[in-house]
């Protein structure tokens, strides 16, 4: 690996809109400006699945940093739980002849050094949790990320979803359902509590995994 000569800038602070545009020709530009212009179409694919990484990160409180576009993971929370979310929707911002088919990408990565700025590693799946959001109103007209009730989330352990899918990259919202994924008790305001539990089952499996390679060690015959 090269070694590097120009350091990774450090993670931005949260800002709050007021930062001003600088130059003589900014004629009183300001960051909230640029929010307003590059983040309204929120039924786009790509704001619809920033949205839905917000709001996972605020149900775990963990919206109190930026977010970082190529972090190994999408939300880590303030104990430490390792999120990835996935959003899909049947409704798309154009013109569509039939609702789309919901299903997420859930590929093996390697991980992405910051510092080195590099993929190190083995591929795997990083989170300890996937969280699964589904914005469905029953109408396309309806369709508006902003209102909570339209948004199902399913959340289901790493173990799980590596038992089941290995190198596959690809899953269905049948094939997550049918993995028995929480899905969240009184919808959004039920997402913290599905995701602590899930993160909770996944450390007992991690603990059970330990253990049973520690006993099969301990178990093998001492050479003579």
């Amino acid at each position: 690996m090269h070694e590097v000569t120009h350091p990774a800038l450090a993670r931005s602070a949260l800002r709050d809109g007021s930062e001003p545009f600088l130059g003589d020709a900014a004629g009183g530009l300001a960051l909230a400006d640029f929010w307003r212009w590059s983040g309204s179409s929120l039924t786009d694919n790509t704001m619809r699945g920033l949205v839905a990484e917000f709001l996972v990160a605020r149900a775990m409180g963990a919206d109190m940093q930026a977010r970082v576009e190529w972090d190994t993971v999408d939300v880590t929370t303030p104990r430490g739980i390792k999120i990835e979310v996935k959003s899909a929707s049947p409704w798309q911002s154009w013109g569509q002849k039939a609702k789309s088919q919901l299903s997420f990408r859930v590929p093996r990565t390697k991980h992405w050094d910051h510092e080195a700025g590099a993929y190190i590693g083995v591929k795997q799946r990083h989170a300890d949790v996937y969280v699964f959001a589904v914005l469905q109103p029953e109408n396309k007209s309806e369709l508006n990320p902003l209102d909570l009730s339209q948004w199902t989330f399913y959340v289901l352990r790493k173990s799980v979803l590596d038992a089941d899918r290995g190198d596959k990259k690809k899953i269905s919202l049948a094939e997550v359902i049918g993995l028995q994924a929480s899905e969240t008790d009184n919808g959004y305001a039920g997402l913290r509590g599905a995701i602590e539990h899930q993160a909770a089952l996944e450390r007992r499996n991690r603990e059970t995994t330990r253990e049973a390679v520690a006993a099969d060690e301990k178990a093998k015959p001492t050479p003579n």
